[in-house]
């Protein structure tokens, strides 16, 4: 199977983009009619929205499940920070350079651990953010160490906000294309078997680094934007293993595999963690846990998932009816009448 990105648009394809158009306009507008805290809370779900569905592009579409996506926010933030503080180039400059350095940092590692099964793949991508972790926390003449870095620049709240909505947009619109295209065919078909994928010429090499430098490219400018917007971050804050955890829950929850789900998931959850962030802080994890059991025992495949399964199944039922409905009479009369002539 080649690369070709064959589009496949679907029949409500137009009243998704009018939906969407509606609540670009809405997020577009929150930092001129609400407070400083629903602006900030809006930011964390677009932040949110981005690194969950740059998680499924991985982890839905291909079923690699990754434990380690952190890695690429905290790369992320930590090289916008640096190249800011060290160099003084423009901090969106700083922003797309410190994607392309994700992308370069996740080319060999992804070289070498999808040539793994999805276990040890889940349990190298966990080391791999742990060691991101320790290193930031252990190199202080570079990163400053658990003290973090303090970004002297000024204030682009706005237009970071913005710049946020964008990425937003883009990691959303990427994530739909594949879906539509061979890409996701071909993820689909890893997913499913990977060696019948193989077996049928399929390069699932190839398409998986494809879709693990996509799947970083869009948490590493997240993380760059989240810098800047922050002013200042720490090991403990960008490597957090719960934010790779909060990617994976909110995927779960909204739909894996799916485009809308983690949107949904995205949604949802951040203003519940904000709140139990505020109200209990050591209970955070415990909430989210939690939460991520009881949606895997109660619903594993999502709610996105969900209604699409109870809709096919309404769509069969009304599918059996009809043509139960539309079977002509006469061939059971005609069956009966040669019967009784036969007597």
């Amino acid at each position: 199977m080649s690369l070709d990105l064959v589009f496949r648009p679907r029949k409500n394809d137009r009243r998704w983009a009018v939906v969407g158009l509606l609540l670009s306009v809405f997020v577009l507008g929150v930092p001129f009619i609400f407070n400083s805290y629903v602006s900030g809370l809006m930011f964390s779900i677009l932040m949110f929205c981005i690194l969950a569905s740059s998680w499924n592009i991985l982890s839905g579409y291909s079923g690699y499940i990754s434990f380690g996506h952190a890695a690429f926010f905290g790369l992320g933030a930590y090289a916008t920070a640096l190249l800011v503080i060290r160099t003084g180039i423009n901090p969106f400059l700083a922003i797309l350079i410190a994607g392309v350095v994700t992308v370069i940092g996740s080319l060999p590692l992804a070289t070498a651990t999808l040539r793994l099964d999805d276990v040890q793949f889940s349990i190298v991508m966990l080391a791999f953010a742990e060691i991101l972790l320790v290193a930031s926390q252990t190199f202080e003449g570079l990163t400053e160490g658990v003290r973090g870095l303090a970004l002297p620049i000024g204030d682009y709240a706005l237009l970071v906000y913005v710049s946020m909505f964008l990425l937003c947009v883009v990691t959303v619109l990427t994530s739909y294309f594949i879906s539509r295209s061979h890409i996701g065919l071909a993820l689909r078909s890893i997913h499913d078997d990977e060696d019948a994928a193989e077996a049928m010429g399929v390069n699932t090499t190839r398409y998986k680094v494809l879709a693990f430098s996509v799947s970083a490219f869009f948490p590493g400018l997240t993380g760059g934007i989240a810098a800047i917007y922050w002013t200042y971050i720490n090991p403990s804050t960008v490597f957090d293993p719960i934010l790779s955890g909060e990617m994976m829950i909110m995927s779960v929850l909204g739909g894996m595999g799916t485009v809308a789900g983690p949107l949904i998931g995205a949604t949802v959850l951040t203003p519940l963690g904000a709140e139990t962030r505020a109200q209990f802080p050591f209970l955070h994890g415990l909430v989210f846990g939690g939460l991520f059991l009881l949606f895997v025992l109660t619903m594993p495949e999502g709610v996105v998932n969900r209604v699409i399964n109870i809709r096919s199944k309404k769509q069969s039922a009304t599918t059996r009816s009809l043509r139960k409905s539309s079977d002509p009479p006469e061939t059971v009369s005609q069956e009966k009448i040669e019967v009784k002539g036969d007597e």
